[in-house]
């Protein structure tokens, strides 16, 4: 059995690489693209919406929201080793 420890320094050490590579090495792919460069959005006004009737509410996880929720990652911190 490994110890909780030991555990807890990897996780940490890895939050701190996740942070630390990107701003000291070029990971950045000049040749990768998204191809949001071939998107063209076409402006289409709506005058006719009757905004009152727009409902953003959502449910996740059995809870409502008055409106969309996003989740994104975060590190957590990274506390000194």
């Amino acid at each position: 059995m490994t110890d909780n420890k030991d555990e807890i320094k990897v996780i940490m050490q890895r939050k701190k690489d996740g942070i630390e590579i990107p701003l000291s090495n070029n990971v950045q792919s000049r040749f990768s693209s998204n191809y949001l460069e071939y998107v063209k959005l076409i402006h289409n006004a709506l005058p006719e919406v009757n905004f009152d009737d727009i409902d953003l509410s959502t449910t996740f996880l059995t809870y409502n929201f008055g409106s969309p929720i996003i989740i994104d990652s975060m590190t957590g911190g990274t506390p000194k080793l």
